[in-house]
């Protein structure tokens, strides 16, 4: 039970994170304030707390290898951010 905490406290944070670093990215690249929601209400975008999931569980695996842990970790959060456009753009016919 321990560890389903750790992942959903994991999923959280890394969900609210990616939310306020895009908005943050947003505000410096076009001066205005844009509110970046997925398909919740809050503040949330799940698709960094699935990648910050996975990430962990890998390199839960991994041990202590930062060099091992950065590359996967580049490649996980490549994949689902590709995985999730791909599915986005065939499903919804949308493209963000």
């Amino acid at each position: 039970m321990r560890k389903f905490f750790r992942y959903f406290w994991v999923f959280i944070i890394g969900s609210f994170l990616g939310c306020l670093i895009e908005e943050i990215w947003c505000l410096i690249k076009s001066k205005k304030w844009q509110i970046r929601k997925s398909l919740i209400y809050l503040p949330l975008i799940p698709i960094y707390g699935i990648a910050g999931v996975l990430i962990l569980g890998i390199c839960s695996i991994l041990g202590n290898n930062k060099l091992a842990i950065f590359g996967i970790g580049f490649v996980i959060a490549t994949l689902v951010e590709y995985i999730s456009s791909f599915v986005q753009e065939k499903i919804f016919l949308a493209k963000s």
